[in-house]
């Protein structure tokens, strides 16, 4: 499970995860060390360990934040459609 990091530096999370998801995709799971995730994220492999137990912890939070951009952005795109067509159904009503 990830680590509750009150103090910790989001920015130096978020380069783990960005670091984290290039090398996973690019290696694999397996091929991926800790240690390239570090050098690729800018952080000392101490860091990543300040944010994540193990690499099966990190990997976690890289699909869990992953498929969360995917939803956030398919409910974007459902809002706009429904409405423009709810702004088109309104519009052809008042006509």
């Amino acid at each position: 499970m990830t680590k509750d990091r009150p103090g910790g530096q989001p920015d130096k999370r978020r380069a783990i995860i960005s670091g984290a998801l290039t090398l996973f995709a690019r290696d694999g799971y397996t091929r991926a060390s800790l240690d390239a995730i570090a050098a690729e994220a800018g952080v000392s492999n101490r860091t990543v360990y300040n944010h994540f137990n193990d690499k099966a912890d990190l990997f976690q939070a890289v699909i869990r934040e992953s498929t969360q951009r995917v939803a956030d952005t398919m409910t974007d795109l459902i809002d706009r459609h429904l409405g423009r067509s709810e702004e088109r159904r309104v519009g052809k009503e008042c006509r």
